[in-house]
């Protein structure tokens, strides 16, 4: 899931699930 990690490293505060998702998966 690299694709989430880069989202977390955007860290959309648009997106804070995406944001949050990003931490479950780390």
């Amino acid at each position: 899931m690299s694709d989430l990690k880069t989202l977390k490293d955007f860290e959309i505060p648009e997106d804070p699930i995406i944001i949050k998702s990003g931490e479950l998966a780390s």
